[in-house]
């Protein structure tokens, strides 16, 4: 016997055994007739009917399948569109803070050494509101992020490399001076330069994926340059780096010179201004009055401490606006021009002293060009 017939052998025996010969007897009113189930049949039929119902249960499974996939894209388009929108928003708030930011660079003490480019820094982008739109597409988004993205690090550049720009200025007004940054502070804490760097620094690795700050400058960054900068800038109104009178002239320089009085050499330890007659006399920078009123061959005379070690010392006033302890602001009003005290005439003798020493005050005038 062949395996084929082998086969079919089994097949018979399996199908007497679960299908036996079975009749339905259909009985109508005209006529009784039987209908025989021979066990291939009923094998076949049960065949059919298990491969129908295995069809329909894979296929449901396959259709639960594809809505779940479905329904998971769905929500991850949904996510990134949210994610997108949130990043154009973010970004508008970082391009209005940096817009904000241009603006007190402008506005700042040493706006005086800005470059062109920069001044036009803000002008050049535009305002995201403009940009998004509620209907737009991933794609439209997408484009919309890139080109905000250029933008922005377009902008966090210009200012950064204007921010340093400063700085350098700055710091070399403070090395004209003869000013060691490193030994200054700023109110009471200590002035950390960037030579210092800046330290305690750490954390995990998480590599950037988003194209937002591409660029090699972070906000971060930016804005520690520009806390380093207003440290400075504050710094640097403290200290006596604008000029008394403005508008006056030199008599007489810092150093050995004759004694107008006795016409020996002798050491001058100021600068003498001649203005006009009762002309306005202005503190240097910041500070509080250490002392105010007669001083010796000083006549009417005020003494300013402006922090750091460093004091100003005004001469030969007609009159005196201020008060001992008083707080001033660089550029307010502290006297009139005079000759009291021991003079030959109506002018400002004008110190500049550091740790007690007299030092020649045009350092500090030169350092204002830088500053200021």
């Amino acid at each position: 016997m062949s395996r084929f017939e082998t086969v079919i052998m089994n097949i018979r025996s399996l199908l007497k055994k679960w299908f036996k010969p079975r009749r339905i007897i259909v009985v109508s009113d005209a006529a009784i007739f039987t209908i025989h189930l021979h066990p291939w049949f009923q094998g076949s039929v049960a065949a059919v009917a298990f491969v129908l119902t295995a069809w329909m249960v894979y296929a449901s499974g396959q259709f639960v399948v594809f809505e779940t996939l479905l329904t998971t894209k769905e929500g991850e388009i949904v996510h990134a569109t949210k994610a997108n929108k949130n990043l154009v928003a973010q970004m508008d708030e970082l391009q209005k803070h940096l817009q904000t930011l241009n603006k007190y660079l402008k506005s700042s003490p040493t706006h005086g050494h800005q470059t062109a480019d920069a001044e036009k820094g803000d002008k050049r982008i535009k305002p995201l509101s403009k940009l998004e739109n509620k209907g737009d597409s991933d794609k439209e988004l997408n484009a919309k992020v890139e080109q905000l993205s250029e933008q922005t690090n377009s902008l966090l550049n210009e200012i950064y490399d204007n921010v340093s720009s400063k700085i350098d200025t700055v710091e070399d007004g403070f090395d004209v001076a003869g000013l060691d940054l490193d030994n200054l502070n700023v109110g009471d804490q200590k002035l950390v330069t960037e030579k210092k760097g800046i330290v305690g620094q750490g954390g995990p690795f998480i590599p950037l994926v988003s194209k937002l700050f591409s660029s090699q400058i972070s906000p971060s960054m930016l804005q520690a340059k520009v806390d380093y900068l207003m440290k400075l800038e504050t710094l640097a109104r403290s200290l006596p780096f604008a000029r008394p009178m403005p508008s006056a002239g030199l008599s007489s320089g810092f150093g050995v010179r004759r004694d107008p009085m006795t016409n020996i050499l002798a050491i001058h330890k100021g600068l003498d201004f001649v203005g006009p007659e009762g002309g306005k006399v202005y503190t240097t920078g910041d500070g509080r009055v250490l002392r105010a009123g007669r001083y010796g061959a000083y006549g009417r005379f005020v003494e300013i401490y402006h922090g750091n070690g460093v004091s100003t010392r005004y001469g030969h006033l007609s009159q005196i606006f201020v008060r001992n302890g008083q707080r001033l602001r660089r550029g307010q009003v502290i006297g009139l021009q005079g000759s009291t005290g021991r003079s030959t005439g109506s002018h400002l003798h004008y110190e500049v002293r550091v740790d007690g020493d007299a030092v020649d005050p045009k350092k500090f005038l030169k350092a204002g060009t830088y500053v200021f």
